[in-house]
């Protein structure tokens, strides 16, 4: 985990970037821009690009300090080494990959912000700022050794419901 500080008007990602880790806003506002899309604040507690954790990624936005800010930055390989420690780890990671990964395909509307298990509108990208609970993420961080002042933030995880088959059995 890498701990930034960042000025007004940093840039901590753009459009079109490779995406190489998670991003956690500790403390401060952040704005996160989306073509014609209207823009979003971040604050304390908000996360983006999860998707890096789980699948390539470029990044389809900007995400731009608006006040001193502080940032932590889960990097995706130091992520991939620390889900490889553990067998059990690695089962539940590889699950929640595969599910992560099938929802983020069926989504309309992309965006950096998206949060497994809930929708991708403008209302409900506001509504996953709002802290929750993932228990593999939070595994990850006490195994990467985190200072004790860091807590990442937690949000509900929902199971995405199978669709049914579109092939109908023969009789």
């Amino acid at each position: 985990v890498v701990v930034v500080d960042a000025a007004e008007d940093d840039t901590v990602f753009a459009a079109g970037g490779m995406a190489d880790a998670c991003f956690f806003i500790l403390q401060g506002s952040l704005r996160y821009s989306q073509m014609e899309r209207a823009p979003l604040t971040l604050e304390n507690a908000g996360m983006a690009a999860e998707m890096a954790l789980w699948t390539e990624w470029n990044f389809i936005g900007d995400l731009v300090s608006t006040t001193f800010s502080k940032i932590a930055g889960l990097e995706t390989e130091d992520f991939c080494k620390c889900i490889l420690s553990s067998p059990d780890l690695q089962h539940e990671a590889h699950g929640y990959a595969a599910e992560y990964v099938e929802a983020l395909n069926e989504l309309e509307i992309l965006s950096d912000l998206w949060r497994f298990g809930q929708r991708n509108s403008e209302r409900d990208l506001k509504r996953a700022l709002v802290p929750g609970r993932v228990s593999l993420v939070q595994r990850v961080a006490r195994r990467l050794a985190l200072p004790s002042w860091f807590r990442l933030p937690r949000w509900r995880r929902k199971k995405v419901a199978p669709r049914p088959s579109s092939f109908s059995s023969v009789k």
